[in-house]
């Protein structure tokens, strides 16, 4: 009869015991989490702190010095030994949450927590492991040490690169945690915490990858593991050519460790008419036959013919090879005068080997010019010794020689400015690169340097002009366009453009040797596959229809001379797909900008059918069933309206 009655005694002490078990551990642990509140909030400070550092030089990185780098380094270090102690007192708390983790209704929370402090483990080891690559890449910036300039560049290269590993190797360890973390019946702090998590998590993982592209592309082009051999073409933009102008320099720069090793720049004609003479050169191609009667073979000067520059680069880097100019090219790099304005405004005023000048962004092209135009002066011949000849452009190489010398010692720190430089050179397309190895062509695709023709959905319009005047008239050609779409109920739409030349040249012709009083312009039209010419207006010679890059092309010749303002028309029908059974549509348009281009102001006007509703618009304003957009093209443009039919 007492055996009940103890048996009850001594569950009811077991439960009693647990429950006092369960208090203390429970006072433990908040004190513990109190603790833990304590140091996160004061780790939250520190990294406030090394933020706000850090967006203030996202804004200005030329204001990183030694000391402020020191400071961000000393804030994420002192955030790190606080998160460190956090994680101390709540680990702790590990055996208990193990013991709990087979509990009803609470043990995912227990078994998500635990997961938790696992991937903060793998989060404070991975900032230790990466604090030393981090360092060498701020004392690089900052100038300390005894190298400088590109000289630090391989010990950077391999700095990054353990970094990175490192950080992926973190966020690989951190991935695995993540994944073994239960999603099921998570209170909701700890549900948020594991969202923000994923997130996060996704976002490291995108970025550490485009960093660990990026870390590649660099090294490969620099030629941190090997030697490159790049063509570089100098493209002339008062004799506009389809990316960008008339090829009157090039140069051979070979790569290593990150240095220039070795640089030649010369006048294209310097390469070409040895060519012409040895009886392997190509014939004129069409174009030039008919109408640049005083072109006799094809060669470096003129390959640039298609406005996709990978089409074009590649014929450049054959006729380099086959008229001796090298025994391999990696890739191509063409720029405009552009480029070098913006490159003298990061290294400063510089002065060409034997000529008495002091050179800026201001003043260059017009001293390029006037070089070009006159015979070097015999005092600057003598200063300059026998080494150069009297090219007429050996002013334009000696200034590109010296230009690339001066960024080749820049120091680390000035490079910011030279990245935001070039950025602008991009978007504009006055800097243009094409690589022979598939996995760096991909990337200049992504980043916009390609200077590809780019696929289209929607619709499509790249103008493209070409000089055939041998004379730089260019310089005195100011364009405008008007493109007008009217687009169907039942799909397709059509189009009319209208191009403005004004010519307003000023003095005599370039060199006084040509004789051609007109500026020979030919034209293209660029427009989605399967377009239709309906009409043409104000053209010497009817449009031709061709295909080329994957669009139909109108083109044509005009001869347009000084004083003189020409406007061009044609009408075309533009075969969109078949309109989705879904009521909403889209219309997209993209502009490609030829390098170079004139066209100052362009207007463009969407006409929807009648009682559309317009329900977003990219870059178009108006009302109704009419949008437009007008501004310069300076670079690709992209026009967007989704609407839906009444």
């Amino acid at each position: 009869m007492l055996t009940m009655p103890l048996a009850r005694s001594r569950r009811l002490l077991l439960a009693l015991s647990m429950i006092a078990l369960m208090t203390i551990a429970g006072g433990l642990g908040y004190q513990r989490y109190l603790l833990a509140t304590e140091a996160s909030r004061s780790a939250q400070a520190h990294l406030n702190i090394a933020e706000a550092q850090i967006r203030e030089l996202a804004k200005n990185p030329a204001g990183l010095d030694a000391r402020r780098a020191e400071t961000i380094v000393e804030e994420l270090d002192a955030a790190r030994v606080e998160l460190g102690v956090a994680l101390a007192e709540v680990g702790r708390l590990r055996p208990l949450l193990r013991v709990i983790s087979d509990l009803p209704a609470i043990g995912n929370n227990a078994r998500a927590a635990d997961h938790l402090l696992e991937i903060a483990d793998y989060g404070l080891r991975g900032w230790d492991e990466s604090r030393e690559p981090i360092q060498v890449l701020l004392g690089a910036i900052t100038d300390q040490g005894d190298a400088r300039g590109s000289e630090r560049l391989p010990k950077v290269t391999q700095a990054v690169r353990l970094g990175l590993e490192k950080a992926s190797a973190t966020i690989g360890s951190i991935r695995g945690a993540y994944q073994g973390i239960p999603r099921e019946g998570l209170f909701p702090p700890l549900a948020s915490s594991v969202d923000l998590l994923g997130k996060g998590l996704a976002t490291a993982s995108k970025a550490i990858e485009t960093a660990n592209e990026s870390s590649e592309a660099a090294s490969a082009v620099l030629g941190i593991d090997g030697e490159r051999v790049y063509l570089v073409l100098v493209q002339d933009t008062g004799e506009i050519r389809p990316t960008g102008g008339f090829i009157g320099n090039y140069g051979i720069v070979k790569v290593s460790q990150g240095r220039m090793v070795e640089q030649k720049f010369a006048d294209a004609y310097d390469l070409d008419w040895p060519y012409y003479y040895s009886g392997q050169a190509s014939p004129p191609v069409a174009m030039f036959k008919r109408y640049f009667p005083e072109s006799t073979f094809w060669a470096l000067r003129d390959s640039n013919l298609w406005p996709d520059f990978p089409t074009s680069a590649t014929q450049a880097a054959r006729f380099a090879i086959a008229e001796g100019a090298t025994d391999r090219v990696d890739g191509v790099i063409a720029f405009t005068p552009a480029l070098a304005g913006r490159l003298l405004r990061v290294v400063g005023p510089v002065t060409v080997p034997g000529f008495d000048e002091v050179i800026t962004d201001q003043n260059f092209e017009e001293r390029i010019r006037y070089y070009q135009y006159h015979a070097i002066p015999e005092s600057v011949q003598k200063r300059l010794g026998a080494e150069f000849e009297r090219g007429r452009k050996l002013f334009t190489s000696l200034l590109i020689r010296t230009l690339i010398e001066k960024l080749n010692a820049l120091d680390a720190k000035s490079t910011f400015a030279l990245i935001r430089a070039l950025q602008e050179a991009v978007r504009e397309k006055d800097l243009l690169a094409y690589f022979e190895d598939p996995r760096l062509q991909a990337l200049v695709e992504r980043y916009g340097l390609s200077g590809d023709a780019k696929p289209a959905t929607g619709d499509y319009l790249w103008i493209v002009d070409m000089n055939l005047s041998a004379s730089k008239d260019n310089l005195y050609v100011q364009q405008t366009a008007q493109y007008t779409v009217t687009i169907a109920p039942q799909g397709g739409a059509n189009a009319e453009l209208e191009i403005t030349y004004d010519y307003q040249r000023t003095g005599d012709l370039y060199l006084f040797t040509i004789k051609r009083g007109y500026y020979g312009d030919y034209l293209r039209v660029y427009a989605p596959p399967g377009s239709v010419l309906r009409g043409s207006d104000g053209v010497d010679e009817e449009f031709q229809t061709v295909g080329e890059h994957g669009k139909t092309v109108f083109e044509t010749f005009l001869r347009i001379y000084p004083s003189t303002t020409r406007t061009v028309k044609l009408c075309y029908w533009v075969p969109f797909k078949i309109w989705p059974d879904d009521p909403e549509r889209k219309y997209e348009l993209l502009v490609q900008k030829q390098p170079a281009s004139n066209i100052k102001a362009l207007g463009v006007k969407v006409i929807l059918p009648e009682g559309s509703i317009v329900t977003n618009r990219q870059n178009l304003t108006g009302e109704s069933n009419t949008l437009e957009y007008r501004g310069p093209l300076s670079s690709d443009l992209s026009l967007t309206a989704d609407f839906k039919l009444p």
